[in-house]
């Protein structure tokens, strides 16, 4: 079994995960806002009684569209919620990592750095939602 040591429950209590990132307000107008405008398009099975899957998506969320970097934070929610819960890791973090400079030298998938691409997404999001209209 993994041990958790200090260091690291002190940087997990300083995260989106323990509900203190640093633009949690922001997330939270941001998650209200994917609600609005996400659709789910649903598949109906060839006898027409059930339905045989549900697939989301966020319209305009193309590059360059009115909802992609709205569409960017949802997904980097999504693998978030998937690396902290499940331990599953996303290459959507170390992609992002690489546009973001090291944090004391290095690029690694701790906390810290996990909350720092969140807090870009949340930041270009917030940007093309409500200040480049």
């Amino acid at each position: 079994m993994y041990e958790v040591y200090k260091w690291e429950r002190d940087q997990l209590d300083q995260t989106y995960w323990a509900g203190k990132g640093k633009h949690e307000k922001k997330l939270e107008i941001l998650h209200d806002l994917i609600d609005d405008r996400i659709v789910y398009k649903r598949t109906l099975s060839p006898c027409g009684y059930y339905y045989t899957s549900t697939k989301a998506y966020m319209p305009s969320s193309q590059k360059g569209g009115k909802n992609w970097r709205l569409e960017q934070l949802r997904r980097a929610k999504n693998a978030y919620y998937r690396l902290f819960n499940d331990g599953d890791y996303n290459q959507l973090f170390g992609n992002a990592l690489k546009e973001l400079p090291p944090l004391m030298g290095y690029r690694s998938l701790c906390p810290r750095n996990i909350d720092r691409v969140i807090d870009l997404k949340i930041k270009r999001a917030w940007n093309e939602q409500f200040v480049n209209l």
